[in-house]
């Protein structure tokens, strides 16, 4: 993200699955929070079934991720 230019951030992107079209600076935060809805989601499923969700915040999971072997 660091080399992107105004250019490359205006750039128009083509969305037919729905029927839009966002530019890279407006799909850029999708990328990132598309994922962080759907673990809220799952948690707070889990919670309403009585659960316990496990924590999954990406840092919490850098820093306790086991080194590659």
């Amino acid at each position: 993200m660091g080399k992107l230019e105004e250019a490359g951030l205006s750039r128009v992107l083509d969305l037919p699955w729905i029927g839009s079209r966002a530019s890279t600076a407006e799909a850029l935060p999708q990328v990132v929070m598309h994922s962080q809805a759907h673990r809220g989601q799952c948690a707070a499923r889990l919670r309403a079934l009585g659960g316990n969700p496990p924590m999954t915040d990406f840092i919490i999971w850098v820093k306790d991720c086991p080194a590659p072997v």
